[in-house]
């Protein structure tokens, strides 16, 4: 949500800012590892809901890249038919090149890159993107290769160094 004035004493004020009316979770670990998507969706996020009753807040369990694929393109056509923008919040293992999935797939940002434009651009560059896995806050380096096409995202929040699962649940609280 860009805003522009101008005014002779002031000049051309820009003012920017994104929002968002659902929250995605979006978690593909194994089975045997804490599930800190299910914890932040069951423990803080919920509770949003209370604050604000029109907030959409859901979670959404991936095992490999076509599930994946299918939840972002779903959350696409939410947006689409809706109006109601995204933030999409990723609960994987990752590193600084993308991310990987419960199936050992590995999905590189730039393979996200397409549908996450699409998303961004009908949501009028407000798409926020949190990325809980190592090294996650790297995806924000990618758009250094793709300065002449329209922004996947507003912005990414995540980690630019290795982390815990204990280290997430406590950024989320502290958050």
């Amino acid at each position: 949500m860009t805003e522009y004035s101008y005014s002779p004493e002031k000049g051309l004020t820009l003012r920017s800012g994104f929002g968002f009316s659902c929250v995605y979770v979006i978690e593909s670990l194994k089975d045997v590892e804490r599930k800190t998507g299910e914890e932040l969706y069951h423990d803080l996020l919920k509770y949003e809901k209370i604050n604000d009753p029109n907030i959409i807040v859901e979670y959404r369990e991936v095992n490999n890249r076509e599930e994946l694929f299918k939840e972002l393109e779903s959350i696409h056509d939410i947006l689409k038919s809706t109006g109601k923008v995204p933030l999409i919040h990723f609960e994987t293992h990752g590193n600084k090149d993308g991310i990987a999935l419960k199936s050992d797939e590995f999905v590189p940002y730039k393979i996200l890159l397409p549908l996450l434009r699409e998303i961004n651009i009908i949501a009028q560059n407000n798409l926020f993107i949190v990325v809980a896995a190592c090294n996650g806050g790297n995806m924000s380096f990618i758009i250094k290769d793709c300065l002449n096409e329209a922004c996947p995202f507003f912005g990414v929040l995540g980690p630019t160094e290795m982390i815990t699962a204990k280290e997430v649940i406590n950024g989320y609280k502290a958050f």
